[in-house]
């Protein structure tokens, strides 16, 4: 079975990784020429790390990372320190937290040799299982199509090749999601948040968690290394212009309790980042279009406040079409004949928006929260 991927993201490694393994003949096209991750850190709890086991990647990931996380009280404050609520020990018992990029190494390190090919943009991926690819550029040496997949001359040095099963996993600003009919678009959520990782360790002393102001909203977790990273929200105009990142974060939570500037103080100003949060403008009627399937973000972008974004495009609902790929010979139209909206990620998808303080909706639904009062 031959099965192409549209984007080498964290979710469509680990699809593939898993349909590799599956005996999946697999290519991953990604436009950016230079594979490399976004963000900062990420947050992965106990079923994230279930589903990593699932594709043989889960030894591999608690070696990159620390156990040690758990040992941590898990605290949520407000910005001058009062407590509002300890977080129970079991639910962040299996908690782990690793820098993407490091992550996404781990992924690749996984995956066949030239299972990737780099600078490679799909203009279309039709239901048929035909996909558009303009190379971009040279291909590297490693970029020739893999072992029996079609490949056919096209315009503007496009080229027409051909897949049992399309995986699209390019993104909340997915291409192949653009041309399905009822794809809703996407909508900014009301804030933006900065994220950082420090380079050098930092006395965390013994908690890790959330603070959270009105309108704001600071979290932080450690690296196995002793590093911390961590994430700063505040409620913004969409079109807002900042001159300075690391200035705009000292004058919203400079003043914030230890060990919030001490992170701030060693975090460089260069690798501190600030993205708008945009999420999908409603729900998809489907995820799967004939041998085409939509994956993760491009499927059900959510915001970032319930920590399940990266684990909820790993996960693998029973009924989904990866745990049977390459293994029962089926063909990929009626092994796709699953539930429509996962009930793995609709209720979190669903949910997210109003699960924090940092999003406008919450704000507008609840006022000022009782207990910042």
């Amino acid at each position: 079975m031959r099965i192409g991927f549209v984007g080498a993201g964290i979710g469509g490694l680990c699809a593939a990784i898993g349909l590799q393994r599956a005996g999946a003949q697999v290519t991953v096209f990604e436009q950016a020429p230079v594979l490399r991750a976004g963000g900062s850190g990420l947050s992965v709890f106990a079923n994230g790390l279930r589903a990593l086991d699932v594709i043989g990647v889960g030894d591999a990931f608690r070696q990159a990372t620390s156990a040690e996380v758990r040992e941590l009280r898990g605290v949520q404050r407000r910005p001058d320190g009062a407590w509002l609520a300890r977080i129970p020990t079991e639910a962040v018992a299996e908690l782990r937290v690793i820098d993407r990029a490091v992550l996404h190494d781990l992924l690749l390190d996984h995956l066949a040799p030239g299972t990737v090919r780099s600078g490679c943009r799909i203009v279309r991926a039709d239901p048929d299982g035909s996909v558009v690819v303009d190379p971009g550029r040279e291909p590297e040496a490693d970029g020739a199509p893999a072992p029996g997949q079609d490949a056919e001359a096209g315009p503007s040095g496009t080229s027409d090749e051909s897949f049992d099963l399309v995986v699209a996993a390019d993104g909340l600003r997915s291409t192949v999601r653009r041309s399905w009919p009822g794809d809703p678009g996407i909508r900014y959520a009301g804030y933006s948040a900065w994220r950082g990782i420090t380079d050098r360790p930092v006395d965390l002393h013994g908690e890790a968690g959330e603070t959270w102001g009105i309108r704001q909203r600071f979290g932080l977790a450690p690296l196995s290394d002793g590093r911390v990273y961590w994430f700063a929200v505040a409620t913004m105009a969409q079109d807002v212009r900042i001159e300075d990142e690391m200035a705009a974060v000292r004058a919203t939570f400079g003043h914030w309790h230890s060990p919030i500037p001490a992170l701030l103080d060693a975090t460089p100003a260069d690798r501190v980042h600030r993205l708008p949060i945009d999420e999908l403008a409603g729900p998809l009627p489907y995820y799967v279009r004939g041998r085409t399937v939509l994956l993760g973000d491009a499927a059900h972008a959510m915001t970032p406040n319930l920590g399940q974004g990266g684990a909820r495009r790993w996960r693998t609902p029973p009924s989904s079409p990866w745990r049977s790929a390459g293994s029962r010979g089926m063909t990929p139209q009626i092994r796709c004949k699953w539930t429509p909206r996962s009930p793995a990620t609709t209720p979190c998808a669903d949910r997210a928006p109003s699960a924090s303080p940092g999003c406008r909706a919450w704000w507008d639904r609840w006022g000022t929260c009782g207990v910042l009062r």
